[in-house]
């Protein structure tokens, strides 16, 4: 009897949270699409379809011809679908369209970058350095060669061509015909392979926003969030993270835009320390070399006190310019690296104006959260009190790797979090090991949801958690659930369901208690586990594994 009721009111809520989610959607697209990375442009990981509800959900089976195994790389992008397609990039450099039934539409390699190891989750083989389309495509119209027609916008581009053979390449932002895969532009944005785009584009305006990010901190670049024009992806205009010549402040995630207030939101990664006296000097102290110069100009010194008085003056004022021009020397190679810039954006929230992308305000986490505790996750917005009884406020929140969730006043940005949410342990700096958290949240125009690594639910530890909040009270949450794994891809919600992918399953549970409504595991648990997001779209749930497997879940597998 308690299970009939609890499923009666999961099924009151569904309808309820359809409509709350059509309002939380930032693009027009139908509900039966899910056309970029977290839905919408506000990023709210959250669709009004309604082909899955909390009453079905247990009926879930993989579609007939399902899962489709696209090459052996891992598939770590959150497939989007739009035009009766489904998409998805795959680490093998390919960017798939596929019809419902699996079969392949087209298929456009794109590139493949080789640098240094990543992740041992991701592969434990030399292989496991070369990745290749990382970047969630985005689809959207755009008028490109004289006519209008549906584009995909996606990061590829690297330094080894389809056979695998070593080419001088860029990271790019390439833009393709959604319907024939046919490469209409591309916009280099850095040398491969220290570049590459982990971001996922996001369009409005007519223009396409996108950040730059190194391929992993070896070496760091200089992180930008930069805008093209989404019909010949001429650069319009762009933000550098740190000072020209510094490395760092990567832009890991995507940017979310609120149109109604012509902001960008972008949240960045550390940075190094970068000499106020120039990026030729380098980051660290150069010891033995200031050292020796250090002990010449002692040298000259003493050669300059003990100069005979007979002998020609000019010896002595040699001697003593010498030696003061070696110590000026010795200390600049000493102590002149470690004299740094001032980088007010790194491990930072930033709010930017969409125009120009100069920054209206900004926030740094303070020295005692930071280590290397930066961000890599794409920011939602929101609305709420805060507080219960509080005024409205529109909000916007991002976790960070340091485990806490951070939600700022999207008015006044500069102030703080005005609230702070303790998500997952943080004690290493690795969230595919289940600390802190990289997995943007969800809203679904009533309940902000939120997941992560390692903390504690009912008192008992867990390797990852999913977790609903009421923004109208953020000092506590309405339910809270152990995961399988961390949680590294982002959440995603639907008619009532909230949909994780954590170690090796795609997990759906009620929006209203958390409680678990269908678990599909990975083919082999042993050799894969999930990354990256579920998508749910027409009647469907689509997710990737790091094994290159593509899932389609669909009720009773229809």
């Amino acid at each position: 009897m308690k299970q009939r009721r609890s499923f009666f009111i999961r099924a009151a809520a569904a309808a309820v949270l359809a409509t709350a989610a059509s309002s939380a959607a930032g693009v027009g697209a139908s509900a039966a699409d899910w056309p970029k990375y977290l839905h919408d442009i506000g990023g709210s990981g959250s669709t009004p379809d309604r082909g899955i509800t909390a009453l079905t959900a247990a009926s879930l089976k993989p579609k007939a011809g399902w899962p489709v195994r696209l090459g052996d790389r891992p598939i770590t992008t959150q497939p989007i679908v739009a035009n009766g397609l489904i998409y998805v990039g795959a680490w093998d450099g390919y960017e798939y369209a596929l019809h419902p039934d699996g079969t392949t539409a087209w298929r456009q390699y794109l590139g493949r970058t080789k640098n240094c190891f990543i992740a041992d989750a991701v592969s434990t083989t030399t292989a496991g350095t070369v990745a290749g389309v990382v970047s969630t495509g985005a689809i959207a119209t755009a008028s490109i060669g004289g006519r209008s027609r549906s584009v995909l916008y996606v990061g590829g581009g690297g330094n080894r061509d389809s056979a695998g053979a070593a080419i001088s390449g860029t990271a790019d932002l390439i833009a393709l015909d959604a319907l024939t895969g046919d490469r209409l532009w591309r916009s280099p944005l850095g040398a491969a392979p220290n570049h590459l785009i982990w971001s996922s584009p996001t369009v409005s305006g007519g223009s396409v926003y996108v950040g730059v990010s190194s391929f992993d901190d070896c070496p760091l670049v200089q992180g930008k969030l930069v805008k093209v024009d989404a019909a010949t992806g001429a650069v319009q205009a762009a933000f550098n993270a740190v000072p020209t010549g510094c490395e760092g402040a990567s832009i890991w995630g995507s940017a979310t835009v609120d149109e109604a207030a012509g902001t960008v939101y972008v949240a960045t990664g550390n940075s190094r320390p970068c000499s106020i006296f120039g990026p030729q000097l380098g980051r660290y102290p150069h010891t033995k070399r200031g050292t020796i110069l250090l002990i010449v100009a002692l040298l000259g010194l003493l050669v300059a006190g003990v100069w005979p008085r007979s002998w020609v003056r000019l010896g002595f004022w040699l001697a003593a310019t010498g030696s003061l021009l070696a110590a000026a020397l010795g200390a600049y190679l000493l102590v002149g690296p470690t004299v740094s810039i001032n980088r007010p954006y790194s491990v930072s929230f930033v709010q930017l104006d969409a125009k120009d992308l100069h920054v209206i305000a900004s926030w740094k986490v303070p020295k005692t959260d930071e280590g290397d505790y930066d961000f890599g996750s794409t920011p939602t917005l929101f609305s709420g009190t805060v507080t219960p009884g509080g005024k409205n406020r529109r909000l916007v929140g991002v976790p960070n790797k340091n485990g806490n969730y951070y939600v700022f006043n999207r008015d006044n940005v500069a102030a703080g979090p005005v609230a702070t949410i303790v998500l997952a342990h943080a004690g290493r700096t690795d969230p595919t090991k289940g600390n802190g958290s990289v997995s943007p949240s969800a809203f679904d125009g009533r309940t902000l949801y939120i997941a992560g690594g390692g903390t504690e639910v009912a008192g008992q530890p867990v390797p990852g958690s999913l977790a609903a909040y009421d923004p109208n009270d953020l000092s506590k949450p309405i339910w809270k659930v152990a995961a399988a794994g961390p949680v590294l891809g982002a959440v995603t919600t639907a008619s009532g369901i909230v949909a994780i992918g954590n170690g090796p399953f795609t997990t759906l549970v009620s929006s209203v208690d958390g409680a678990i409504l269908f678990k599909g595991s990975v083919v082999d648990p042993k050799a894969a586990v999930i990354f990256g997001a579920a998508t749910i779209a027409g009647g469907a749930v689509y997710q990737g594994d790091t094994s290159g497997n593509l899932y389609a879940y669909s009720l009773d597998g229809r």
